[in-house]
Formats: C-alpha cells, sequence, structure tokens
C-alpha cells in the first residue's frame, strides 16, 4: 500500500464501509486488512460496554491474523481476503472454547 493511501485511510473510518467497499480498497491497494481490522476493533472498544456483542474477542490474534492476509500475493487471494468474520460463541471451533462445548456430541463437524 502506498502512503498515499495511508494518508488518506486516517481520515476515513474505515469500519463504515461495506463489506464491497472494503473488498474494493484492499484489492486496489488503498486499505491494508491490518488497517481494517484495526478500526474495527476501535469500533468495537468505543461500542461494545452498551452493545455487548462480544463473549470472546483475541485482538491480538485479529491483527495477526490480518498482517498474515496483507503477506499474501494478490494472485493467491480469494475473492473475499481481508473481510472479517464474526463466529457466534454457540459454534464449537478449533481456536476458542465456546459456550458449546459442554454439550459436544461425536461426529460435530469443527469450523
Amino acid at each position: 500500500m502506498n502512503n498515499q493511501a495511508s494518508s488518506l485511510n486516517v481520515c476515513i473510518e474505515l469500519w463504515k464501509l461495506t463489506a464491497s467497499e472494503a473488498l474494493r480498497k484492499i484489492r486496489a491497494d488503498e486499505m491494508s486488512v491490518q488497517e481494517y481490522a484495526e478500526s474495527l476493533l476501535e469500533r468495537i472498544k468505543a461500542r461494545d460496554e452498551d452493545v455487548k456483542a462480544w463473549a470472546y474477542l483475541d485482538e491480538e490474534r485479529v491483527i495477526q491474523e490480518a498482517r498474515l492476509l496483507d503477506e499474501i500475493p494478490k494472485k493467491n487471494r480469494g475473492p473475499l481476503h481481508g473481510l472479517p468474520i464474526a463466529v457466534k460463541d454457540v459454534i464449537y471451533t478449533k481456536v476458542k472454547l465456546t459456550r458449546l462445548y459442554p454439550t459436544l456430541k461425536w461426529g460435530l463437524t469443527i469450523v
């Protein structure tokens, strides 16, 4: 990403972008995945005390994953590259035990 694009992003609240806008900026090197993730995390910090949407959020991992995504060559990126997702805390994942854990049954698919 070039310095001009980076300085423009300082003036824009990146968390306000739609998914399509964010993907377009990432593809055009107008914004890094890390910049987008940092903006979203700042918004979560500002609002979650009132919203209480997050049972678990690993900010360090989010930034680490964003950096790794930024390092992937463009030719190897998929159509949703850099778009974050949230996983409901009743869905079992490899990364974090969730509220579903005590009721696990054999044969579940782990996402």
